[in-house]
């Protein structure tokens, strides 16, 4: 999953907003509604001011849905106007980081999958899949597309090759996307073929990536295989040392050797030279060669 707070969320090119007041006919109590897209797209673009973005496109959506505009052509601009404000709602919530939101927050005012607009259920698999997430799209998307109202829509196609590239591949359902790619009502007899030359290419690339990682995957086991190989043959060479130390009696050695560093070391022997003459003479001869080879100049003796 990625986050979206270091890269704003860019709307793609087809899917940008009617400007206000360009050819939308608005009764008067639509007008409100039409102030609030204006301000709303203000407030993304020019202050990027998010939160108040996304607040003043919900004021809009209320004011759209309790208008009662009757006459078809009303309706549609009221249609229109509501498709772009929640582009800005998902826009503003995308760059606020509340992408997770932005589903919920749709299907607040359509109710049902079926009857979000084409644009907007394009937008939220485009969203969908630059976080990484196209899990969250899967069943809203089928539901739009085996909606039959929809399959008569100019922009069916658009949805069902989003759909395809960026849900059904990415997830490995590849048997769904070829027949997604043979169905008739989603593409013509080119776009069909094309897509399902590009389920094919994904299909073996994948298979590609598995048999690669599952080769690693066997090399990296027969390294650890040889580590612990290893590890056991320097235990066992550790238990046979320690085996032969028991066999020489270390305690004995370390007794014999305590006892020689305090006849040498701790006792004076030039205290009572007739006791241990031999040790006496010994130790001289020591300090006589270490004066000789590691005295200070000064200190040294030249014959």
């Amino acid at each position: 999953m990625r986050s979206l707070s270091s890269t704003s969320f860019v709307m793609p090119r087809g899917l940008g907003m009617t400007r206000p007041g360009s050819g939308l006919a608005l009764s008067v109590g639509s007008a409100q509604a039409l102030s609030l897209l204006d301000r709303a797209a203000d407030l993304l673009a020019v202050q990027r001011d998010f939160a108040a973005a996304v607040e003043t496109c919900e004021q809009g959506i209320s004011c759209v849905d309790s208008s009662n505009d009757n006459e078809e052509n009303y309706r549609d601009s009221c249609s229109e106007v509501k498709v772009c404000l929640c582009v800005i709602g998902i826009q503003a919530l995308a760059e606020l980081n509340r992408w997770q939101e932005v589903l919920s927050w749709v299907l607040r005012y359509f109710q049902v999958p079926a009857k979000m607009p084409a644009k907007i259920i394009q937008l939220c698999i485009l969203l969908h899949s630059k976080v990484e997430e196209p899990q969250a799209m899967l069943a809203v998307g089928r539901e739009w597309l085996t909606d039959l109202a929809n399959q008569s829509l100019p922009t069916y196609s658009t949805v069902a090759e989003l759909h395809l590239l960026h849900i059904l591949l990415p997830l490995g359902l590849f048997a769904e996307a070829e027949d997604l790619a043979k169905n008739p009502a989603s593409f013509c007899a080119e776009q069909r073929r094309v897509a399902l030359e590009v389920v094919r290419q994904r299909k073996e690339r994948q298979q590609s990536d598995r048999s690669t990682v599952r080769q690693e995957d066997s090399e990296t086991g027969f390294r650890s295989q040889k580590l612990l190989a290893m590890i056991r043959l320097f235990q066992r060479a550790l238990v046979l040392i320690r085996s032969r130390l028991r066999s020489f009696h270390l305690q004995r050695m370390i007794l014999a050797t305590f006892l020689l560093y305090l006849v040498v070391i701790r006792l004076d022997p030039e205290a009572s030279p007739s006791t241990l003459p031999w040790i006496s003479k010994l130790l001289r001869i020591f300090r006589h060669l270490w004066n000789s080879m590691f005295a200070p100049y000064y200190k040294a003796k030249i014959n």
